[in-house]
């Protein structure tokens, strides 16, 4: 049996959801991205963490606008 996160119940009952979003290192390693992750536990009730940490949304539209 696979017990429901506290995310699905929330969402599943209607209620408001918090997340946040956490952008990893550079490195393979896990030990960085935990340690910025910590401080929101119990805080919200999902994390996202980020692809392309160097290139943010207004880097995509920066490119478009050079193109």
């Amino acid at each position: 049996m696979t017990q429901e996160s506290n995310l699905q119940r929330r969402t599943m009952t209607g209620e408001f959801v918090i997340t946040a979003e956490v952008t990893p290192p550079l490195s393979a390693s896990p030990d960085t991205l935990l340690t910025r992750a910590a401080p929101l536990k119990g805080r919200v009730d999902a994390v996202n963490v980020t692809d392309a940490p160097n290139r943010g949304a207004d880097g995509f539209l920066r490119r478009d606008r050079e193109d």
